[in-house]
This record gives C-alpha cells, sequence and structure tokens, in this order.
C-alpha cells in the first residue's frame, strides 16, 4: 500500500474561490469519487475521470490548495490518492 500526491496546476491566482470550492471542482472535473467506476477520459466541456480499479482518491478535505501568506492560492494544488498495490 502506498499514498501518492499529484500536482496540479492552472488554478485561479486569487483569493476565491475558497479550498473547499476548488477541491470541489477537481472532483466533479475529474470525478474523483467515481474513479474505479469509470474509464474515460473527457474533453475540456466533458468530465474526465480517472480509470484505475486500484487507486483511491483520499477524499474531501485531502487535497492541499497551496496559498501566499496573504491569502491567495499561488495556482497550484496536490490531490492525494490510496493504492493498496503499492
Amino acid at each position: 500500500m502506498s499514498w501518492t500526491q499529484v500536482y496540479v496546476t492552472g488554478l485561479s491566482r486569487a483569493i476565491n474561490p475558497s479550498d473547499e470550492e476548488i477541491e470541489a471542482y477537481l472532483c466533479k472535473r475529474y470525478s474523483l469519487t467515481d474513479a474505479a467506476n469509470s474509464n474515460s477520459i473527457g474533453d475540456d466541456t466533458a468530465a474526465a475521470t480517472i480509470n484505475n480499479d486500484s487507486l483511491m482518491w483520499a477524499g474531501e478535505g485531502s487535497t492541499l490548495i497551496k496559498r501566499d501568506d496573504s491569502g491567495c492560492c499561488r495556482g497550484f494544488a496536490f490531490l492525494t490518492f490510496y493504492s493498496p498495490d503499492g
């Protein structure tokens, strides 16, 4: 078993949206809660999904949104996944 962090770039460099809103967007955009049930990768207008039956998103509250001292998003985040296969 192992934990893996995935680096995500391209986030807005602003105070808003909140960490929770960013995480909810990433969850919906990449179907993180349904990752084991799908095998498609979508385009910009459809949800992309992660196809790996042995890879699970760590869940809400596990995403690390990097912010500066004034609270502005630095434009990147880390998603955490668990794999029982290592």
